[in-house]
């Protein structure tokens, strides 16, 4: 019964780290792509001045 208890609380505590992980992971992505598409603002904007 203890060894079930304890695994439930690991599986838990994994669960909240996942859950962390997964915010942080979703927050870089935005950052992450908001840099790209100012990367490609950028790029079109060098452009059309070339044009």
């Amino acid at each position: 019964m203890t060894k079930n208890k304890s695994l439930t609380g690991k599986n838990t505590i994994n669960y909240y780290c996942y859950i962390i992980f997964a915010l942080k992971a979703y927050n870089m992505k935005i950052i992450f792509f908001v840099n790209i598409s100012g990367l490609f603002t950028l790029f079109n904007k060098t452009f059309d001045a070339y044009i």
